[in-house]
């Protein structure tokens, strides 16, 4: 059984999964990463997001 490959969001900073066929886990995520003055974190809204326990 062929292994399913899991990706990670786009965002330099998130720990989160994209889901398939996506680059970014959240509209937040892609926001952020392709908008002016690119921010360090994300703003996605998963609570198990490492960028989102340090804030």
């Amino acid at each position: 059984m062929p292994e399913v490959a899991q990706n990670k969001c786009a965002h330099p900073n998130c720990t989160c999964p994209a889901s398939a066929g996506e680059k970014y886990c959240s509209q937040a995520c892609s926001d952020a990463a392709e908008g002016s003055g690119r921010n360090d974190r994300c703003a996605c809204p998963h609570p198990q997001c490492a960028s989102a326990m340090a804030a």
